[in-house]
């Protein structure tokens, strides 16, 4: 999830989809931009701001919004935070 309208991006896209939408938060998204040598002020502000938006309190409230949307399936990620069960290996997880 790149921004906090991921409600109207599901809205817009739902039609078109045949099978999910996964939803999870960024994964390492400060060590990334540092391992890249991102030094700009905008972008580091940028990513803070993601980082607030995908915060556990605000991924719990999203998941109780959109848990009855039978497209929507969840990353590890936001299984982790909202306590569902996680698969014990990798590519079980449909």
């Amino acid at each position: 999830m790149l921004d906090d309208n991921i409600e109207a991006v599901i809205e817009q896209v739902s039609p078109f989809v045949t099978d999910a939408i996964w939803l999870g938060k960024a994964n390492r998204l400060r060590c990334n931009l540092s391992v890249n040598g991102e030094t700009d002020e905008t972008v580091i502000k940028a990513a803070d701001e993601l980082i607030r938006i995908q915060a556990d309190d605000n991924i719990k409230m999203l998941y109780d919004r959109l848990k009855g949307n039978p497209l929507i399936k969840w990353k590890e990620s936001i299984k982790k935070v909202v306590g569902l069960e996680r698969p014990a290996q990798a590519g079980l997880d449909i």
